[in-house]
């Protein structure tokens, strides 16, 4: 084996040469102090001609160093808003700059692209860039979690808080969502094998039954017992064991959160809260926006605060602490699980026995209190919420000349996305002007350009569009769908709307229109007939079935007078739904 090579090259570092040229300076030979301070005579006449005493070796770099650097300030930029550039990508643009620049290089000219040999040495002298796996993110996601939308949450919060006198109760706010769990494996697990085989499979279900586990938590640290959701319609004995004290059981066809189970959700909420007024935040899934949950709420001294669509990844407690890492925990009781059982099969039974345990390991008190204050709810921070959350709405940012138009407006409901605000492009024009390091000429093209921010704008026209309940956080009171439903009462002019067929066809005298939605909830079709001066409530009324004692068209039980025909509520005569007989209104019985 021969000799290893020595790097007999640059023995002397930066400030061996700075004290040599300093002594040359003084007077002293080149010799005299080259022999002194250790430094080669012809790399120190070198320096002296050059005014540099940073030790260089070798060819250099292909770009500047103040190209590398707005290299690096694009590819951190673009990852800030959402949109990271991947390392082929970067080697490509290199090679495209260097082309347009006539910038002399050695990348590969028939792949058009820079070698990977330049991307090692640009990673090694460039530290703060770093390879990472992204996280894919919704565009929805990226789009309302905007500094405005959020803002404006955290103002409807705070007046909530002050008017219900909840900043110092932490035990009346709560909040509530849903987490779906497979009857199998989330992810792929790490495992061990031989070194070097290519096939490694984990025998495991791919597509599992999902079961909807409900939990809901106070901003103190405590929480109450979960609602457990499973697929199908009769519910065994068997579903009830070894789940956590109190939890409650529900079938549901698709195993998954319905209206009439949020109200059952409510009810069930309401035995294990204080006496007196609590808040819940919830999201603003179609399941939890109807006037009945509204209703159900209000019996029970709950108000609902909706959170803003897209937002809840950093808006909603339980999203933040306790179902973050939900999966893991339940992935790792699966495996164990297995390990004692063979078969590995898990049933609706065995499901309660592992999510008990990984229940009470992420249901902490710590875990609780650290996703309040993460979403600044409690404490009420809204400075909470990090500048870097909101970079990826920057492409399609509210413009905010059109939003100061719109906030005066008391319709809060119509305000659309608008462009990005004219100085982020002229800033980005100025950015255009970049220069070599030197100053001596201008790039014909620069990074800025190769690696543009994508300007989600859309300039055609498009129809107007009601927006959804859930657009902005809002408190779901009843106002809320009675507003909406007068909102959606057909014109005369406009085509007949197409009738929805229901199990059982009603009474001609009694004919109501067809189930609406009532913004985007769906009401449960009729299956039973009702009697022929009643009207459902929920359904679409329009103006002939206005209340002509009150003038008003509310979402409530009403029924018509046997001789006139007006439709009356049924609160403004006194009479309930268990009255069934035929009436005359106060104006017949005169």
């Amino acid at each position: 084996m021969g000799k290893p090579c020595q790097n007999l090259r640059a023995k002397w570092d930066d400030e061996a040469m700075e004290n040599c040229m300093r002594a040359v300076e003084r007077g002293m030979s080149q010799r005299k102090a080259s022999e002194r301070f250790n430094v080669p005579r012809r790399t120190l006449r070198n320096h002296l001609k050059t005014g540099s005493n940073i030790r260089k070796l070798g060819r250099g770099s292909v770009l500047t160093k103040q190209q590398e650097k707005d290299l690096v300030t694009r590819i951190m930029r673009l990852a800030e808003v959402g949109y990271p550039v991947t390392p082929k990508i970067a080697r490509h643009q290199v090679f495209r700059f260097c082309e347009a620049n006539n910038i002399p290089h050695k990348f590969q000219i028939e792949k058009e692209t820079a070698g990977k040999a330049w991307f090692k040495l640009f990673r090694k002298r460039n530290p703060e860039l770093s390879i990472r796996k992204a996280q894919n993110m919704n565009p929805a996601m990226a789009q309302k979690l905007n500094k405005f939308i959020v803002n404006d949450y955290f103002t409807k919060l705070e007046s909530i808080l002050d008017e219900m006198d909840l900043k110092n109760k932490p035990e009346r706010i709560f909040n509530m969502d849903e987490k779906g769990c497979w009857l199998t494996l989330h992810h792929q697990q790490i495992v061990l094998a031989k070194k070097g085989v290519k096939r490694l499979h984990l025998v495991a279900s791919e597509h599992a039954q999902n079961v909807t586990v409900v939990g809901c938590v106070s901003a103190i640290g405590s929480a109450i017992p979960p609602m457990v959701i499973f697929k199908g319609k009769r519910l065994k004995p068997e579903f009830l064991d070894n789940l956590p004290a109190g939890t409650t059981v529900k079938m549901a066809p698709k195993g998954s959160m319905t209206t009439e189970l949020f109200i059952d959700f409510v009810q069930h909420l309401a035995k294990f809260k204080l006496p007196g007024s609590i808040l819940l935040i919830f999201d603003g899934a179609a399941c939890h926006l109807d006037y009945e949950i509204v209703e159900a709420a209000d019996q029970h001294a709950i108000k609902l605060l909706c959170l803003p669509s897209n937002t809840t990844h950093e808006l909603q407690p339980l999203d933040k602490s306790v179902y973050r890492s939900f999966e893991s925990h339940w992935d790792q009781e699966v495996l164990r699980y297995w390990d004692q059982h063979p078969d590995r099969v898990i049933t609706k039974p065995r499901f309660n026995i592992i999510f008990s345990k990984v229940w009470s390991k992420r249901m902490t008190q710590e875990n609780i209190i650290s996703g309040f204050k993460a979403t600044g709810i409690f404490p009420f921070n809204p400075s909470t919420i990090p500048e870097a959350a909101f970079a990826p709405s920057i492409p399609s940012s509210l413009h905010q000349a059109r939003i100061d138009e719109d906030d005066d407006d008391d319709d809060d409901e119509n305000i659309p996305l608008a462009r990005v605000a004219e100085n982020t492009r002229q800033s980005q024009e100025e950015n255009n002007k970049q220069t070599n390091t030197d100053g001596s000429r201008e790039l014909n093209v620069s990074f800025h350009e190769l690696l543009e921010t994508p300007n989600k704008l859309d300039d055609k026209p498009k129809a107007p569009r009601k927006k959804s309940i859930n657009y902005k956080a809002q408190l779901v009171t009843r106002a809320v769908f009675i507003e909406n439903l007068t909102d959606n009462v057909p014109s005369t002019s406009k085509a007949p709307i197409k009738q929805t067929t229901s199990t059982k066809s009603l009474p001609t005298s009694s004919s109501v229109p067809s189930t609406s939605k009532i913004l985007s909830v769906k009401l449960t079709p009729i299956t039973k007939s009702v009697p022929s001066s009643r009207s459902v409530a929920g359904k679409q009324i329009t103006d002939s079935k206005k209340c002509f004692l009150c003038d008003s068209c509310r979402v409530i039980d009403m029924r018509t007078c046997r001789s006139c025909k007006e439709w009356v509520h049924d609160e403004c005569i006194g009479l309930t739904l268990s009255d069934d007989e035929e009436f005359e209104c106060p104006k017949c019985e005169k």
